[in-house]
């Protein structure tokens, strides 16, 4: 469940970036184009995020922009600098360079303005977090500004988890002479004493028979999580003509992890009972340069417009992981705080893992007037990277493959335009889960490719339909019986997605999305798996091998959400109603196992109001109204609990 407020990963903007506003006027519903996703500030709605995309992870298949340009995001951006986030798929790629298949994730910073604009927030945010946040845009005279911004969390007050979490940063703008465009930007944020989620295995590997306190902290206080996560570059747009664009980005992003703790019950019989396992990592580093050089020339012939584009995009990546130990508590109760001294780990070495890769591409966008338009580009991508895990030979890996994309799109009419598009990448498959042997381990990136087709529809009433079908291959990477994370075969996504959103009438915005996925496995391994998977014990020795659809993809998913401001949108007052839904989803790899299906209700309202002659406004929701409990997939085999029921108050007040 991602509900309405309070993530503090935001989701996906499909469509436009998030408007440059006052906090106090922002409402996250009415901004929406669709209901495919939507971010801004602390808020989210759609179904998407950008780290759930038609079933797939662009943030971890290594999409990321920062104000359009390449940037190899490490943890993530803080609040501080912050607006929101776009993903490009479907028809925002014709004016998105290079797309990816998975999509492309676009974090927009707060760039200062002509306003001097800010604002102050202080509040309870979901599950018991006091929060309080500022922001201030200052103006240098004509040609210079800068924005401040930080923000510090208190976690769970009321069941006494100690994770505290602070960011700051500041993002410039500078234009020192005519056609010129600077915009520096650093934002550090770090989080500590935090308790990342528990993971629950049973001997049957169904759900749990028994409950657990959502809000407790089962493992000892000593295996918590702390990270600092930096990250900070230079933006350079250049306007020698009016129809030549020069843009330069250079990045830098650094994630330290100071601790890292996986709290796993495995082995939980019928009474609840199961061993409590603590994986403990050593510090680990990533760092990272990239950064983007991309040309851009416009010119018209008869009623054709054109772009032409060159752009360069590379990377230097730089790890130290692995070297996690673990501790045997023994077992105890799935529910019962076993607290002792953290032991004297012996850490073993760190593995070595650096990626260099560079990105040559050339495109085109052309338009025909009001009729058609169309984006194709290709690229060769140069990848590159080097392991070195002690007392294992030198792994060297390379992949050069050319790759190409293309949109057309066509109005059929005023009301109705259609579209098809196909797309290849090299994306990344991120790291393996906390209970594989390799735990934490990154691999290679994996060549893949998408195509899809859709329409958007205008209809009365003030309504859009945009609807799409899909397909999405990539390798699949999965666990093995030896719980060893390695590329096992295909994996596609086949789907149908549609989103119907509007203002029916003055006040009222009603967003509508749903989503239909076909996921499949396909490989020798998986013909292989389905044979050795019968009979009372399968999926309990080694040799079961995998199922045909993969583990925590939902069939059927649905978003309604309605925004209601009484007096045809004049009122102070506005309501929000969000109800979300997911279909059962195959729990483990052998498909023998699946989940429940489960809906969340959010209702919040808003006040706005004056102190003295800034805007204000008063926020208060409640996150998941029925607070239904339910077990959730968690990973192959594994479980966690539903989030709770919360309530979020916050003021915001424009300074």
């Amino acid at each position: 469940m991602m509900p309405l407020a309070g993530r503090a990963l935001a989701a996906a903007l499909l469509v436009a970036s998030p408007a440059a506003a006052q906090r106090a006027g922002e409402n996250i519903l009415t901004s929406a184009a669709d209901a495919f996703g939507t971010s801004l500030g602390r808020d989210n709605f759609g179904l998407y995020t950008t780290t759930s995309v038609r079933g797939f992870s662009p943030t971890q298949a290594g999409n990321n922009r920062i104000l359009g340009l390449y940037f190899d995001q490490l943890g993530g951006v803080t609040r501080g600098i912050r607006q929101g986030a776009s993903v490009k798929v479907g028809l925002s790629t014709l004016a998105t360079p290079f797309p990816a298949p998975t999509g492309i994730v676009d974090t927009q910073v707060r760039v200062p303005g002509e306003l001097g604009l800010g604002s102050t927030t202080i509040g309870l945010q979901e599950n018991w977090k006091a929060n309080y946040e500022i922001e201030k845009e200052l103006r240098f005279g004509e040609r210079a500004a800068i924005t401040f911004g930080g923000l510090a969390e208190y976690r769970n007050i009321v069941n006494g988890d100690p994770g505290r979490l602070w960011g700051v940063g500041a993002t410039g703008r500078f234009r020192p002479v005519a056609g010129v465009e600077i915009i520096p930007f650093l934002g550090t944020f770090s989080r500590y004493k935090e308790f990342s989620g528990a993971r629950w295995f049973t001997r049957d590997r169904e759900q749990p028979r028994q409950q657990v306190d959502r809000n407790r902290i089962i493992g000892p206080t000593w295996a918590d999580d702390g990270e600092t996560s930096t990250n900070g570059g230079v933006v350079t747009r250049i306007r020698p003509t009016s129809d030549l664009d020069i843009d330069i980005g250079l990045f830098r992003a650094v994630q330290i992890r100071q601790s890292s703790n996986s709290t796993l019950v495995r082995d939980i019989d019928a009474e609840g009972f199961g061993q409590r396992i603590v994986i403990s990592d050593p510090r680990q580093l990533r760092t990272s340069w990239s950064g983007e050089l991309r040309l851009a020339r416009r010119f018209v012939t008869g009623n054709l417009a054109h772009t032409v584009l060159a752009s360069v995009r590379g990377r230097e990546v730089d790890a130290r992981i692995g070297g996690n130990a673990r501790v045997d508590l023994g077992r105890s109760f799935l529910n019962d705080r076993i607290d002792v001294p953290r032991p004297a780990f012996a850490f073993g070495p760190t593995t070595s893992d650096k990626v260099s890769q560079r990105i040559y591409g050339v495109g085109y966008q052309g338009k025909w007037g009001t009729i058609a338009e169309l984006a194709a580009g290709v690229q060769y991508n140069d990848y590159r990277k080097r392991i070195d895990a002690p007392g294992q030979p030198l792994v060297l890996l390379e992949d050069k493959p050319v790759q190409f994309n293309g949109i057309a799109a066509v109005n059929v009419s005023s009301k109705l335009a259609v579209y098809g598009a196909f797309t290849q990448g090299l994306e990344e498959t991120g790291a393996a889960p906390p209970e594989a042997v390799n735990r934490n381990d990154l691999l290679p990136a994996q060549r893949t490719q998408q195509v899809e087709a859709g329409l958007r529809l205008r209809l009365p009433a003030n309504l859009t339909l945009n609807t799409a079908v899909f397909k999405i291959e990539k390798p699949l990477i999965a666990l093995d019986d030896q719980l060893f994370f390695r590329p096992r075969g295909t994996l596609f996504h086949k789907g149908w997605e549609a989103s119907l959103a509007g203002n029916p009438m003055p006040g009222l915005t009603i967003l509508v999305g749903g989503l239909l996925l076909d996921a499949g496995n396909t490989g020798e391994e998986v013909n292989v798996g389905q044979f050795a998977c019968q009979g009372p014990s399968a999926g309990l020795v080694p040799g079961c091998g995998l199922g045909r659809r993969p583990v925590g993809r939902s069939p059927v998913s649905g978003r309604l959400a309605v925004n209601w401001r009484p007096d045809q949108g004049k009122s102070r007052w506005s309501f929000d109603l969000v109800v979300e839904g997911n279909s059962p989803q195959q729990a483990t790899r052998d498909n023998l196992v699946t989940s429940v299906a489960g809906v969340d209700i959010d209702l919040g309202m808003r006040y706005r109001f004056k102190v003295g002659e800034n805007a204000a406004v008063f926020r208060l929701a409640v996150n998941d109204l029925t607070n239904a409990y339910r077990w959730t997939v968690a990973g192959d085999g594994a479980w966690a609990p539903n989030t709770p029921r919360s309530v979020l108050a916050f003021v915001t007040v424009d300074i």
